[in-house]
């Protein structure tokens, strides 16, 4: 799903890789190398901050170390594989703290 169909907020996760960067090609033996795809963030439990100037603004929201910190990511990689987070995940985590 596309980031636009949520609002701030919103619990999310991601469940697909990103955009692919960079193009295939062919490594010296012969190999096709197809584009990388990154799979970070997949099922990490994030609060949609917004979207602005291109970027997903997004604040981890679970008991991870770094979870005050703000994630910035580039709507060109990054806009589509997003669905909202199971809510009783979301409980458990906030009873959790």
């Amino acid at each position: 799903m596309n980031i636009a169909n949520f609002k701030s907020d919103d619990f999310i996760t991601r469940n697909e890789p990103s955009a692919p960067f960079g193009g295939s090609h062919t490594l010296m033996w012969g190999t096709v190398e197809e584009p990388h795809r990154d799979r970070s963030y997949i099922d990490d439990l994030f609060k949609l901050i917004g979207v602005e100037n291109g970027f997903i603004v997004l604040r981890r929201d679970d008991t991870s170390i770094i979870k005050d910190k703000a994630l910035i990511l580039p709507v060109d990689k990054w806009a589509e594989g997003w669905v909202h987070y199971p809510t009783r995940l979301v409980d458990q985590a906030r009873r959790d703290d």
